[in-house]
């Protein structure tokens, strides 16, 4: 029979109960010891019941590996990684220990400029500068929304409000505050000033 000397893969990140939110990059890291040229790399919800490719035939050297994954919109807190040497992957293979994929909290409070009380019946568009999602719905302050990492432009609108727009970097859970000016307020204001420059 054939002797065939096997190499070794031996994940170091994740290694186990991080929090890595969609659209972040989060870089995958492993120890390579014998001869492994490629190695694929998949991610599971489910024990590895079912697979996801998250890049295949990759190039791997002896040592220190790593791997820029831009974390998927597919949120989960049983998610593992599975590393195996492409050519060889049934004897081969490391799976890291279980972590979350999630969105961040974002809080977002609406208030009225004058009273200072939260506005309900708004229409909010949001978009993500990369990635390509977007947030389209009708809300009521206040509003707590899962985000995706990255800098979104949102706006918030009500018929009787002048709109409110806002640009969060979306790194970390947060609360953020916007305050609603009526169009009553800036048809005073314009009256008045056209009054007092007359």
């Amino acid at each position: 029979n054939a002797f065939k000397v096997r190499g070794n893969l031996a994940l170091v990140t994740p290694a186990g109960l991080e929090r890595w939110v969609t659209n972040e990059s989060r870089i995958v890291s492993w120890n390579t010891t014998g001869s492994i040229t490629k190695i694929n790399l998949v991610y599971t919800k489910d024990n590895f019941t079912t697979t996801t490719p998250v890049v295949s035939n990759y190039a791997n050297v002896i040592g220190l590996n790593t791997y820029p994954w831009t974390i998927p919109n597919d949120q989960s807190t049983t998610v593992k990684l599975r590393l195996a040497d492409a050519n060889d992957a049934t004897n081969v293979y490391v799976d890291s220990a279980q972590f979350t994929i999630d969105l961040y909290q974002i809080t977002f409070e609406l208030r009225d400029l004058l009273s200072n009380s939260h506005i309900s019946g708004l229409s909010v568009n949001g978009s993500s500068t990369t990635g390509g999602y977007a947030w389209v719905s009708s809300v009521n302050s206040p509003i707590t929304k899962g985000l995706q990492a990255g800098t979104w432009t949102v706006t918030f609108s009500k018929a009787e409000y002048a709109d409110m727009a806002t640009t969060v970097v979306v790194d970390s859970n947060k609360t953020v505050v916007l305050y609603g000016e009526t169009k009553v307020v800036h048809v005073w204001e314009a009256i008045a000033e056209l009054a007092y420059n007359a």
